[in-house]
């Protein structure tokens, strides 16, 4: 079933591109849950930490905005970094059955890299970003098998110049109609102005 698109709010990122879809890039291509309303992420061994709804479509209106969440965004769900309070909005959405999410099986390994990085820099002991990368585990949204989309995705990676990875979160979001959203800025300045549906974590209005 294809989903709408979130409505997005303005901001200096939006520009002329918000107004295509993916479906129209600009260069053509073939085709109950514990509250996080505090604001800040979840600590691995916190009382508090939330918990991915079960059978998480189920509730879900069929026209909900659907979202595909890369590992940018997922990260901010367990540390504590700038963003984090929008990606903990958008989290709250999703286990209060107002939205979908979704995500690529690579999502795991993916954060994988991100608490590894974190570790690696002397941000958290390498205990606690493993702890992080299990707690996120048991609370990523449903995954979809990479050789699902690895046809299109190899297509969009090959005509963009893009990697494969960043290029399956595109090809997954195209197919569901979804709003592909990330922190990333690189992601953002690379993608937006060809793929509409490419949106910036911060400029996400949920309504």
């Amino acid at each position: 079933m294809r989903r709408h698109a979130a409505s997005i709010g303005t901001s200096s990122r939006s520009s002329t591109s918000a107004r295509r879809s993916c479906d129209e890039p600009l260069n053509s291509v073939a085709p109950g849950a514990v509250s996080t309303r505090s604001g800040r992420a979840f600590s691995p061994d916190s009382p508090r930490r939330p918990t991915a709804p079960r059978c998480s479509g189920r509730n879900v209106a069929a026209d909900s905005a659907a979202f595909v969440i890369d590992a940018a965004t997922v990260a901010k769900w367990g540390f504590e970094e700038v963003g984090t309070p929008p990606a903990l909005r958008l989290f709250d959405a999703w286990v209060e059955h107002r939205i979908h999410l979704m995500a690529p099986d690579t999502l795991v390994p993916e954060l994988g890299s991100v608490c590894r990085r974190k570790a690696r820099a002397g941000e958290v002991t390498p205990a606690h970003a493993l702890a992080v990368h299990e707690a996120l585990q048991r609370v990523l949204p449903p995954l979809v098998p990479t050789e699902d989309v690895a046809e299109s995705a190899l297509l969009l990676a090959t005509r963009h110049d893009r990697p494969f990875a960043e290029a399956v979160h595109l090809a997954l979001a195209i197919r569901e109609s979804a709003t592909y959203v990330t922190a990333d800025e690189r992601v953002l300045r690379l993608l937006a102005p060809t793929f509409g549906c490419v949106r910036h974590l911060a400029d996400l209005a949920l309504g």
